[in-house]
Order: C-alpha cells, then structure tokens, then sequence
C-alpha cells in the first residue's frame, strides 16, 4: 500500500481532556520522529493551542511552524527541498489541510493529531447541527471530509507515498459510527494492524531511559 493509514488512537482530544491527552499525542509524536528519521513530514494540529503544546511538548529541532504573519513564507520555505530547513523537517500548522502541495520527498509522512471538527461557537455551524439529524450528520462528514485532505498533503500522485498516522480517537469514533463518511479508496488504505505508539514510546524512551516534561 503506498498511502498506509494507520488509525492509532492515542487519545480523545476533547476540550475537557486535553490534560490527558497532550502528554499521549507528544509521546506518539516522538515515536512517529524515530520512525521517519530522514524523511520530511507533515503534522496537523487544527488550532494554534495545540500546535503550541506539541512544539514545546516534543521539543525536535525538526519540528518547524508559523504564525499567522509568515505562513505563507514559512510553507513556501517547507516545500522548497533545497531551502533552509533541514531535509528531515517536519511542519506543524493548525491551517494545512488544503493548498499544500507535499508531492515527492517534501512530506513522506502525516499525522493527524485532532480531529477537524468545525468551530461550534459559529453561528451558522451551530444551528446546522442542532436542525436535525441530517444536520449532525453533515458535522461528521464534514470532518471525515477534512482529515482525507489533511491526509492528502503528502500523497500528490498515483506514483506518490507516505504514510499517514490518525492520532485522535474521535476520527476513530466517527469511522466506527458511519464508516462510508470516509471515500471508498481512503477506507481501503486504512491499516488493520495500526502500531501501538505508546507501547512502542515506553520501550524506546520509557523509565530510565528519557524524562519527559509537559
């Protein structure tokens, strides 16, 4: 498969469990780092709080970001292999999910850190939602909707590949649910033996070996 994509399920990223789930998405995110040494990589985080605590939480001098003043300065730089990040750098944004074009040796790898869903403090979002059943469905697919795109970034053409890890258990909770939200090919690229990165975090850099501070 050349699009892998591994469901890991590391946490619900949830408002009300953000304490437990940051530590679980910085631990997955350094495994992801040992797996994809060489390789540049592509992080979505979906909002600027979390984008914030994986940088300090995973704390590689891989990891590359922006704010809302240079982004486009700061993609274009990504997307250029010959520029001034480093050939294994790894781009972490809330605001990827479309228009980047990672195609080749610019992004090898994904991750998903929190589902997309839409801002529910919206107005128009809000009572979209709560007019029905059809309105709640369309919350969901929307959000399945974006994580294709996210997921998308890397793999650009059918000679194209990456692999593509889906951190939050609320994608995997949606998927369960309703599974055709997801596109025929998309479903057909999910791994049915996604890797434990918590397992594997705690034997490369569990007690004795590493101190993690979040």
């Amino acid at each position: 498969e050349k699009a892998p994509v591994h469901i890991c399920s590391v946490a619900d990223v949830t408002f009300k469990n953000m304490n437990v789930a940051v530590p679980n998405l910085i631990k997955a995110i350094q495994v992801i780092l040992h797996r994809h040494p060489n390789q540049r990589g592509i992080i979505h985080c979906v909002s600027w709080s979390l984008c914030k605590q994986i940088m300090d939480g995973v704390n590689d001098k891989r990891l590359i970001t922006h704010t809302s003043e240079n982004r486009n300065q700061v993609i274009n730089e990504f997307l250029d292999m010959n520029g001034k990040f480093a050939k294994n750098a790894v781009l972490c944004s809330p605001s990827i999910e479309r228009g980047v074009d990672g195609k080749g040796d610019i992004a090898r790898f994904v991750v998903v850190a929190k589902c997309p869903f839409l801002n529910t403090s919206d107005k128009l979002v809000s009572s979209r939602i709560y007019s029905g059943e059809i309105g709640k469905l369309w919350y969901r697919a929307d959000s399945l909707a974006t994580v294709e795109q996210q997921s998308g970034r890397a793999v650009r053409s059918a000679d194209d590949w990456a692999t593509i890890y889906i951190l939050d258990n609320q994608v995997n909770k949606l998927y369960t649910q309703r599974p055709s939200l997801f596109s025929d090919s998309f479903r057909d690229q999910i791994s049915w033996t996604p890797p434990d990165l918590l397992t594997e975090w705690d034997e490369l850099f569990g007690e004795n070996k590493i101190e993690a501070e979040w």
